[in-house]
C-alpha cells in the first residue's frame, strides 16, 4: 500500500436499516488514522423511520423502539 494514503485520515460510514423496508435508523461515522489506529473523531445519530423497529433488527443492532421514539 502506498504510504502517502496511510498517513491521511480515513472515514468509515456505518448505516443501520430497518427491515423489510430498508429505512435508515442510524448513521455512524468514525474517522481514524490508518498508520496509528487512533480514532480522531466519531459521529452517531438515530433516525426515526416512522415505522415500527422489527424485533430482529433490535436483537441485531441493540436499537429498540424506545430509543427511536425519543427522536
Amino acid at each position: 500500500m502506498n504510504k502517502e494514503y496511510i498517513e491521511h485520515p480515513v472515514a468509515v460510514l456505518d448505516l443501520e436499516m430497518n427491515q423489510p423496508s430498508g429505512a435508515i435508523i442510524e448513521i455512524g461515522v468514525v474517522v481514524g488514522m490508518v498508520s496509528t489506529g487512533k480514532i480522531v473523531g466519531a459521529f452517531e445519530i438515530l433516525i426515526n423511520p416512522q415505522e415500527p423497529i422489527t424485533e430482529y433488527i433490535s436483537s441485531l443492532t441493540g436499537i429498540t423502539q424506545d430509543f427511536i421514539d425519543t427522536y
